[in-house]
């Protein structure tokens, strides 16, 4: 495993922990590499998985419910309790810039070290995928099969994605290490990065309180924080939000 910067959201950190269980308990026993949190010109890719196959880029995304958006447009999430919560950025249009960019440096990447392994034709297969919490499904209208590289997955979803990717190279665990090396990413020791993971209700809690105090719906933003520290009275980042939401209040 590999990284850029160290996660400090712990929703997406439990998302990034949650991948890599998953890939590690799949019966195949095929080297897969994973990154996580590295810069590209429009942003932060927050998970990079790179097969034999090559590289599936993934935008975590710690809702769970039905979900809902297109090419353009706004995007939100229907909560399986009721909420409509609006998302901050079109996820279709985030993952086509995160792939854009991506693709520049991937195409110097082989241009330098593997023209004798992958055919021009075939740089550009790279799939950008959007990854939600289990149980979420999408009901907007994209057709992914004219889009082939954008899909709406979860946990259960991922493996089985994988058939999909159908390029005829084949990358080697030593070739792998050398791209990671030129991303400029670090190795990530697992015991020191990936540590017990947080009650999964509590996230949700905090999740929810941040979307309502950044809409300035400070009234239920507090009820989901004391939700999120009756749980998780030592969540560090709950005990901040619920600190400025108290402020807010007094006014």
């Amino acid at each position: 495993m590999f990284r850029g910067v160290k996660s400090n959201y712990e929703p997406e950190y439990r998302q990034i922990v949650e991948i890599w269980k998953t890939l590690k308990d799949d019966s195949s026993d095929e080297d897969i590499f994973l990154a996580t949190n590295f810069r590209v010109a429009s942003g932060e890719i927050d998970c990079l998985i790179l097969k034999k196959s090559g590289p599936i880029i993934l935008e975590l995304k710690a809702y769970r419910g039905d979900i809902f958006g297109s090419e353009n447009g706004e995007w939100s999430v229907h909560t399986f309790d009721g909420q409509l919560i609006p998302m901050k950025q079109n996820v279709f249009q985030q993952a086509q810039r995160h792939r854009r960019d991506f693709l520049n440096k991937w195409k110097r990447i082989v241009s330098s070290y593997f023209t004798d392994i992958i055919n021009p034709e075939e740089i550009s297969w790279i799939a950008s995928w959007a990854y939600f919490q289990e149980g979420s499904r999408y009901c907007g209208d994209i057709n992914t099969d004219k889009i082939p590289w954008f899909k709406i997955i979860t946990r259960d979803r991922l493996i089985p994605q994988f058939q999909f990717i159908r390029t005829t190279y084949q990358l080697y665990p030593k070739d792998m290490e050398l791209i990671m090396n030129k991303l400029g990413l670090v190795e990530s020791p697992l015991n020191g990065d990936l540590a017990i993971l947080p009650d999964e209700t509590s996230i949700e809690y905090l999740q929810y309180a941040e979307i309502y105090y950044e809409q300035k719906n400070y009234p239920v933003a507090q009820r989901y924080i004391e939700k999120c520290l009756s749980i998780d009275p030592g969540n560090k980042e709950a005990q901040h939000l619920s600190q400025m939401l108290s402020w807010f209040l007094k006014d």
